[in-house]
């Protein structure tokens, strides 16, 4: 059997957007209510289902990162040139295992799992005084809470933890809560001095983690990523995890810089949203400026969390649909990898759409701070601003304190956050989508419905041709089922028929021998029957069980989605590249980005023993009777 290294999805701004098929219509909407108001919007019928229970993992203070900083200034030098003798293992690069090796290992997170039950009673008691329900009634529906509201939830709860002043949004030049903290770091149970950074401090601010599910091998910072973004705008997603901190003083001087900015241009263009440029890189590479000064208007596509007339980022792109440009969206439900997404997502621009692991990723900001984050160890962040947080050619602050704030590769315009939760009521400068591919990152095959057939080991030497089949679809055919039949909207035909009993008249199933197959396949039986009451489909093109497997999973498919435990085979793929320094795609030597699972801290780690819960269909199996996504195009094609 072909076996890939265990993939999956860690959900972001910067992401492929959702399922989709590249070749594809975007104008093309099969299945679609007709009473949905989005449906000019969207590529695929969505049936959107709040969680009416969620958690966020918490954490106060300052993570220590301990492999970073060894890596940084202990086994690379100041250009960012690799020191031999700290590369273990010697496969030419610096990772957690040889930090491991080095005796560097970072300390247990220190996140408190919280139930929103629990944040929503205490907000509609308001026992704070700071705002019943949230603290921003103009951005949330009750039940819904910002992450200052959960701020606001453990300071409450925790005497070691005061606000000492709150400046409420509407008082603020900035358009957000402004507050000082201070928290009781050294448990002498006073707030003073002696607490260093955490006491009486304008500097508080938050870094994040969206849902990864059960992924390990692109976990990202083990302390978050940080933002520029309001904390009483940004929703507290389910099994997200946040970290409240004291930053420098270097980051709050930009950080306050950038909101005046955005308070600015929203006053200059008399109140309207308007976005200066919306950029396209398409597959070719070639960048170009698709619409100039669109005028931003709120669509109210997630009325479950936000009020009427909030803007996200999706009503970017839903606008410039609304002026008739060449946009789509579609949705993310909760991931084959467990990950909570449950978002909608831009998934068509300009003639290409996005195909599950590869398409279209997003960035949102302003220009000026592209080079804030998404630096490396050959190019350390240099904080070159002044003290008003306006860029310079040179840092007003120390070195220190700017790598501390700011080493990290995601921040500022490029985050791992869905659109139609990123909340910008105060106008953005530009928005940019790029077509970008995951599949050599991580390194899974792909299996792509549209580009003809591809051959498969089933295992011990079981090899097959896999490709999409033409179903019968003329209506005159005296072969083409109806809803008269008894198995109608069954994909399963094996329930009723089998090899040794054939049809019902006796003629016995035909073989898939052409392509390999010696068992009858459900799908080939669409040849002649047609799809037998399948739904057409969105057009996807790959990976069907990213999003089919633990959510709005169809009943009757054998056992496409039956689950099992698979071992990971990440050990072994390190072990037999030890020495080399080949452009191992498991690993993506070539590239630099460590692809290797690590824990929560970011510290080396296996898959556990018993391996991950998966289907038969996944990055490293496939189904014989429905293989994805060559069984889910033929059966679900919408002619």
């Amino acid at each position: 059997m072909k076996y890939n290294a265990l993939t999956g999805a860690v959900v972001l701004t910067l992401f492929l957007s959702a399922c989709g098929d590249e070749n594809s219509s975007a104008s093309e909407q099969p299945n679609q209510k007709p009473d949905n108001p989005f449906n000019k919007y969207l590529m695929v019928d969505v049936d959107h289902q709040p969680l009416s229970v969620r958690k966020q993992s918490v954490a106060i203070g300052r993570y220590n990162d301990e492999i970073k900083v060894w890596s940084r200034d202990v086994a690379h030098d100041e250009f960012g040139n690799i020191i031999d003798s700290f590369d273990k293992d010697g496969d030419g690069q610096i990772t957690v295992w040889d930090a491991e090796a080095d005796g560097i290992i970072n300390p247990d997170l220190d996140y408190k799992v919280v139930n929103s039950d629990d944040v929503v009673e205490f907000l509609a008691n308001n026992p704070d005084g700071l705002g019943q329900y949230s603290a921003r009634p103009d951005v949330f529906v009750e039940g819904q809470y910002s992450i200052f509201d959960l701020l606001r939830y453990m300071v409450y709860n925790d005497d070691g933890l005061k606000f000492e002043s709150v400046i409420p949004y509407s008082e603020s030049k900035y358009k957000t809560t402004e507050f000082v903290l201070s928290q009781d770091v050294n448990g002498d149970g006073a707030f003073d001095s002696d607490d260093g950074e955490y006491f009486s401090s304008p500097n508080w601010h938050f870094r994040f983690k969206t849902s990864g599910g059960d992924f390990m091998r692109a976990i990202g910072e083990p302390n978050g990523e940080a933002s520029y973004l309001r904390m009483d705008e940004m929703w507290a997603q389910n099994d997200m995890s946040i970290r409240f901190q004291p930053f420098h003083d270097v980051f709050t001087s930009r950080l306050h810089y950038l909101w005046e900015k955005e308070v600015n241009r929203l006053d200059a263009n008399g109140g309207k949203y308007i976005l200066e440029s919306l950029d396209v890189t398409p597959s070719d590479g070639q960048s170009y400026t698709y619409i100039k000064n669109l005028e931003v208007t709120a669509h109210n596509l997630r009325s479950d969390v936000f009020k009427s007339g909030v803007i996200t980022g999706i009503d970017l792109f839903m606008s410039a649909i609304d002026e008739g440009y060449d946009i789509k969206l579609s949705y993310w439900p909760v991931l084959d990898t467990g990950a909570s997404v449950n978002s909608y997502s831009v998934n068509h621009v300009a003639g290409e759409t996005s195909s599950v692991g590869k398409g279209w990723m997003m960035m949102i900001g302003e220009k000026e701070i592209f080079s804030d984050y998404g630096n490396s160890l050959k190019s350390l962040p240099k904080c070159n601003w002044d003290k008003s947080g306006a860029s310079s050619t040179d840092s007003a602050y120390s070195r220190s304190d700017c790598l501390q704030d700011y080493q990290f590769g995601f921040g500022a315009n490029v985050l791992h956050l869905m659109t139609d939760v990123y909340v910008m009521n105060n106008p953005k400068q530009f928005a940019q989508v790029v077509w970008g591919s995951h599949y050599p990152q991580w390194g899974m095959e792909e299996y792509n419905g549209d580009q003809g057939s591809k051959e498969y080991d089933f295992g011990n030497g079981d090899t097959a041709r896999l490709e999409t089949l033409g179903k019968e679809s003329n209506p005159d055919s005296s072969t083409l089922l109806t809803e008269t039949h008894y198995g109608w909207g069954k994909a399963n035909c094996m329930l009723c028929h089998d090899s040794a009993s054939g049809h019902k008249n006796g003629a016995p199933l035909p073989v898939n021998s052409v392509d390999g197959f010696d068992e009858p396949q459900s799908y080939f039986c669409a040849t002649c029957h047609g799809g037998n009451g399948a739904p057409s489909g969105h057009g996807a093109n790959s990976r069907c069980f990213w999003c089919h497997s633990r959510s709005n999973t169809p009943d009757f498919h054998g056992d496409a989605f039956e689950k099992r435990s698979v071992p990971s085979i990440l050990d072994k793929l390190h072990t037999n590249a030890k020495g080399e320094t080949s452009n191992d795609p498991y690993f993506n030597h070539e590239s630099g980005t460590h692809t290797m699972s690590r824990d929560k801290s970011g510290n080396a780690a296996s898959y556990p023993g018993e391996g991950v819960l998966s289907g038969t269909n996944s990055d490293w199996s496939m189904s014989k009777d429905f293989p994805d996504p060559y069984s889910c195009m033929t059966c679900h094609s919408v002619n």
